[in-house]
């Protein structure tokens, strides 16, 4: 193994690790009480809609899941070895990408801060 074919597989080890472990943090909003520290900045209003908390918990869960399925895709070993699984892992991608983008766009527009961060969000969300 050349060095360079040597620093790209640690680069995409480490990107995918920084990948999982983003996905997996937001778990933490579901699942332990008082960890809510995201809408300590929201509007009571706003959270006691019907429709606000699981919108956004739907965006992040989800967006979640999509992070972890789409950071395996960098590996070309999986492409080649486990195709089934790779693919299987590209469909779980966009099928939790799109609804998670989705309810990121409307969560943009309450997002915490000046116009430009609500753009930011709202345009990342489009991306």
């Amino acid at each position: 193994m050349t060095t360079q074919s040597r620093t790209i597989r640690i680069d995409l080890i480490i990107m995918a690790l920084l990948s999982i472990g983003t996905g997996v943090y937001p778990f933490v909003f579901a699942f332990l009480k008082g960890a809510q520290g995201l809408f300590t900045t929201k509007p009571e209003a706003l959270l006691q809609t019907s429709w606000y908390v699981p919108m956004f918990l739907t965006h992040v869960l989800l967006g979640a899941v999509a992070i972890i399925a789409g950071s395996t895709q960098f590996f070309e070993s999986l492409q080649h070895t486990r195709l089934k699984l790779h693919r299987t892992l590209g469909k779980i991608y966009v099928l939790t990408v799109i609804p998670s983008g989705l309810a990121g766009f409307v969560a943009g527009f309450y997002a915490t801060g000046t116009w430009y961060s609500k753009a930011g969000f709202i345009c990342l969300a489009i991306g």
